[in-house]
C-alpha cells in the first residue's frame, strides 16, 4: 500500500506499519478504523479508498468494495487497476461471466497487461474454459519481472489441466531465471519430467536442488530412486549408503519421523538388493 502524503503524522505511522500486506494483519478491524480515520481526514484520496476496498475484500463484502473502487476511480485513480479490482471482486462474489466483461475492458486497452491477464485466467478457470485460462497464465506470467512462485504453480497447473506439460516446464524456467532456483518451482518440474519419461532431465533438476542443499537426505533419496528406475543401480545404491551416513551423522534429536521412515525404507532396499544378489 502508498499512504497518502496528506494524512496526519499519526494516522500515516499507524498505516504504515500494516502497509506491507492487509491479509497479513490477523486485526483487520484494527485497520478498518485507522482507514476509516484517515478518510474522515482527507475523503477525496483515491488510494485511502483503495485501501477500504482491500479491508472490505477481506470481509467478503463485495457491493461495499466494488463501490469503493468505482469511488477512487472518480477520484482518480488509475482506471485499468481499478478495473482489473472490480474483475477480481466479482470473481470472489461467484460472478465469472460479469468478471469476464469486466477484465476483458481492461485488456482491450491494454493487451499486455500482466494483472489482467492472470485475473482472467483465474475468470476463464472458473468459467470451465482450461485452454484460455492456461493461454492467459501464460503470458501474464511470463511479463512479470519476478513472479510469485505460488503464482507460477497456478500457471503450471494450468497448463497441465490443459494438457500443455511442455508450456508447464517452460514456464517455470522461464520463472526460475528471475526468481532462481525454487524448491516449490522446481519440485513440480521434476514431477512433469518424470511424468514424460525424461529421467535425465529429473536428474538435472534435482542436481540444481542439491548444489543449494548438499545434504538434503529427501532429494538425495529421490534422486537414488531415480536412478533405480533408470537401471544404474550401482549408482542408486551408492547414493542410498551416502543418505545413511549423512542420517548417522545427524544427533537423534534432528532426526525426524520423515527421516527415520526415509532411513527405514533405504535400509531395507539395500537389503532386498544384497538379497538378490546371493
Amino acid at each position: 500500500m502508498r499512504l497518502s502524503p496528506a494524512l496526519t503524522p499519526a494516522i500515516a505511522v499507524t498505516l504504515a506499519a500494516f502497509a506491507p500486506s492487509v491479509e497479513a494483519h490477523p486485526d483487520i478491524a484494527e485497520q478498518e478504523a485507522f482507514i476509516e480515520q484517515a478518510l474522515q481526514e482527507s475523503p477525496a484520496d483515491p488510494t485511502l479508498h483503495l485501501q477500504r476496498a482491500l479491508i472490505q475484500r477481506q470481509r467478503a463484502r463485495w457491493d461495499e468494495a466494488a463501490a469503493s473502487y468505482l469511488r477512487a476511480a472518480a477520484l482518480g485513480a488509475d482506471r485499468d487497476q481499478v478495473g482489473v479490482a472490480l474483475a477480481q471482486v466479482f470473481l470472489d462474489a461467484g460472478w465469472p461471466k460479469t468478471a469476464e466483461m469486466q477484465v476483458q475492458q481492461v485488456l482491450q486497452r491494454r493487451p499486455e497487461n500482466a494483472q489482467a491477464l492472470i485475473t482472467r485466467a483465474h475468470v476463464r478457470r472458473a468459467l470451465g474454459k482450461p485452454q484460455g485460462a492456461a493461454a492467459d497464465f501464460e503470458r501474464g506470467v511470463g511479463r512479470l519481472v519476478h513472479p510469485e512462485p505460488g503464482l507460477v504453480q497456478q500457471a503450471m497447473n494450468a497448463q497441465l489441466a490443459a494438457g500443455r506439460p511442455e508450456v508447464a516446464l517452460q514456464i517455470a524456467d522461464e520463472a526460475m531465471q528471475k526468481i532462481g532456483i525454487v524448491v516449490s518451482v522446481q519440485l513440480p518440474a521434476i514431477e512433469i519430467e518424470l511424468e514424460l519419461g525424461r529421467l535425465e532431465a529429473a536428474l538435472a533438476r534435482i542436481d540444481a536442488l542439491l548444489l543449494q542443499a548438499p545434504r538434503h537426505e529427501l532429494w538425495l533419496a529421490q534422486r537414488g530412486e531415480i536412478l533405480e528406475g533408470a537401471g544404474r543401480v550401482a549408482e542408486a545404491r551408492a547414493t542410498y549408503e551416502h543418505i545413511l551416513s549423512l542420517i548417522q551423522e545427524r544427533p537423534p534429536r534432528r532426526r525426524s519421523e520423515k527421516i527415520a521412515a526415509l532411513e527405514r525404507r533405504l535400509r531395507a532396499k539395500l537389503m532386498q538388493a544384497e538379497v538378490s544378489e546371493e
